[in-house]
């Protein structure tokens, strides 16, 4: 039997491909009709243990130029962080955990101070903290603007790797 590997420097890879990696391995939580069939705690662990490993990956990036691809797999990243991002919010708004909810609200404070900046990549934050993202713009928007706000040493992902690294608690 042989495999097949992925060459992920090479290769343009869809956000599709970076949910089952934020969520494995509990990939079912992706799909939303599988959601359906899961516990709101459940989906509250596997959502926050996304957006961890979301932060982790897409911080370490080393943005130098030597991916050809980098920008089209930086896209798809921020794709799948915006469905993870969704998810989160809505199985945190369900939860009877208090400090789930308190949780989410710092998380969305942290997105709302952002707001401008993510607006101007293509993402907007909805009335119910959820955030939309508009493709053409998403497209039309430089690396180096999605480096600077997605870096490691970015103030918005300093902080937003220090609130997920809490968001993966069990309730």
């Amino acid at each position: 039997m042989s495999t097949t590997s992925i060459d992920t420097k090479n290769s343009i890879l869809s956000s599709s491909f970076y949910l089952g990696k934020y969520y494995s391995p509990n990939r079912d939580a992706k799909s939303s009709s599988k959601r359906a069939d899961m516990s709101n705690d459940l989906l509250v662990s596997y959502d926050g243990k996304a957006l961890k490993k979301f932060a982790k990956d897409i911080t370490k990036l080393s943005y130098n130029g030597e991916q050809s691809n980098s920008a089209d797999n930086l896209k798809s990243k921020i794709n799948a962080f915006v469905s993870i991002y969704n998810n989160y919010t809505a199985s945190a708004k369900k939860s009877s955990s208090e400090e789930v909810v308190a949780r989410a609200s710092k998380l969305h404070s942290l997105t709302k101070k952002q707001a401008e900046a993510l607006s101007d990549i293509g993402i907007t934050i909805n009335s119910d903290n959820t955030l939309k993202i508009s493709e053409d713009l998403l497209d039309s928007v430089d690396e180096d603007d999605l480096k600077s706000l997605f870096s490691n040493s970015s103030s918005f992902m300093k902080q937003f790797k220090k609130l997920t690294s809490k968001l993966d608690i069990s309730v």
